[in-house]
């Protein structure tokens, strides 16, 4: 019996994973070349219950390795004799900060070993990652690494929100987790239940991640990777094609990145370029006429283009058309209409707010640029990220049917009008668009406009 060492987190731990040794299995490795030796055998992942597939098994000092296929089994033949050790490296184990390195053996010429390996558990995981009473509120885990974009160092220090729901209680609250990266940028946000869904955000110095979703479906680990961006002008690319359900090619469809301005469409072979964009994890957002809007994460970097495919999935329009012909006498009346099409703003229109299928209105906002959504433990609110010079980030003025409203406190505009309530939304990041109706004396602030569906005729007054 020998044993396996785990690097999770900042501290090297020593862990009772199994490297076992035994009789060829009922595949076993070619006959060895003469004077060599080789080695068969199979990779458990014992966090997960299952087999390893995809790892990649390597005889460190040699050029000999092997992945392992559908059922975690490993070859590798023609090694020469004398001590050697195995490395499994898995995408899933970077994830975690783990590499499986085994205590070293010796192999003489002739020889085929067996060899059966195990991952550390998921009590190994726990006890080096989560505190004491960790565990109290669920059993599982949420891991995960935030790294640098442009320099893929680890990001020490990053905050990491998660927004999420517990699928196992009916109509369970939202809840928010917090958790830190150390200095390797490994985080773990422990004492979660095995069931859920919700969304993940990094941020530090300012500069924040798009939110990635996040499930478990009774599992007890899950795994994330963020990244964050660099401070100034961006000059991150994006390259990709987007198909529709049968992999034919989608012209003219507009492509942008979630807070930034750049926008293109895509040519006759469904093929687009994105320059001129901040690094870091961010949401692609593909729409175009006759298709559902479909959403993305990539990961961006000034080293290099990223590469992505999207595939969109054919419009569902009964519901939205009803929802428009309601509210477009409101709309042009209010003025939404115009404003819109002289496109000075960040404009929500009612099909838009469909489609989010929002649990609370602040939901709905996550994609403005220029506007931070800041969830807390009594509640959400929202803050501008451009105030002009001389205030702080949160000089925001906030209108609801033209009348000014303020936000006291976490959760106050969320109480103030629920998503079943909401029409549309236009927000003004630069001061110099804001509309002249919505100007406030001595407040020059980016400014967010809200228009319930009661006051543009969609819901009866009371």
């Amino acid at each position: 019996m020998a044993s396996l060492t785990m690097k999770s987190r900042a501290t090297a731990i020593s862990l009772a994973a199994a490297i076992l040794f035994g009789a060829p299995l009922s595949a076993p490795a070619q006959q060895p070349a003469p004077g060599l030796a080789s080695l068969v055998g199979t990779v458990d992942d014992s966090i997960r219950g299952r087999p390893l597939v995809g790892a990649l098994v390597t005889v460190p000092g040699t050029t000999r390795q092997s992945m392992t296929d559908a059922t975690g089994t490993f070859r590798i033949d023609s090694i020469p004799p004398g001590p050697h050790s195995i490395l499994v490296t898995h995408p899933f184990l970077d994830t975690l900060g783990l590499k499986v390195h085994s205590a070293a053996f010796t192999l003489a010429a002739g020889d085929r070993l067996q060899l059966n390996v195990r991952t550390p558990s998921i009590e190994d995981i726990r006890e080096g990652s989560c505190p004491r009473g960790g565990v109290a509120a669920g059993s599982s885990i949420l891991l995960g690494r935030v790294n640098k974009a442009d320099s893929d160092e680890p990001a020490a220090g990053a905050t990491l929100s998660l927004v999420f729901r517990d699928l196992y209680t009916e109509h369970s609250p939202e809840r928010v987790r917090t958790g830190r990266s150390d200095a390797t940028g490994l985080f773990a946000i422990c004492g979660l239940p095995s069931k859920l869904s919700g969304s993940i955000q990094a941020s530090m110095a300012g500069l924040k991640t798009a939110d990635v979703p996040v499930a478990l479906n009774n599992e007890r680990v899950g795994t994330t990777m963020l990244a964050i961006g660099a401070a100034g002008a961006g000059t991150a690319v994006l390259k990709g094609r987007v198909t529709n359900k049968a992999g034919a090619a989608v012209s003219g469809a507009q492509v942008s990145i979630e807070g930034s301005a750049g926008v293109t469409s895509t040519g006759e072979d469904g093929s687009f370029t994105l320059g001129s964009l901040p690094s870091g994890t961010h949401q692609a957002v593909v729409k175009k006429i006759g298709f559902a809007q479909t959403t993305q994460v990539v990961t961006l970097s000034a080293r290099t283009p990223s590469t992505v495919t999207v595939t969109l999935d054919d419009a569902q329009v009964l519901k939205t058309v009803k929802v428009v012909g309601q509210l477009d006498g409101g709309l042009a009346k209010v003025g939404f209409t115009n404003r819109q099409e002289v496109g000075m703003g960040w404009f929500l229109p009612p099909e838009e707010i469909e489609k989010r299928h929002p649990i609370k209105t602040t939901d709905a906002l996550r994609s403005a640029g220029g506007l931070r959504v800041v969830y807390g433990a009594n509640g959400t609110s929202v803050e501008s990220m451009h105030g002009p010079q001389g205030t702080s980030d949160g000089c925001l003025n906030i209108f609801l049917d033209h009348a000014r409203i303020s936000q006291v406190g976490p959760g106050d505009l969320d109480n103030t009008i629920t998503p079943d309530d909401l029409g549309a939304v236009e927000f003004y990041s630069s001061t110099v668009t804001v509309p002249p109706e919505f100007s406030v004396t001595g407040r020059n602030c980016p400014t967010l406009v809200i228009w319930s569906k009661t006051m543009l005729g969609a819901r009866n007054k009371p």
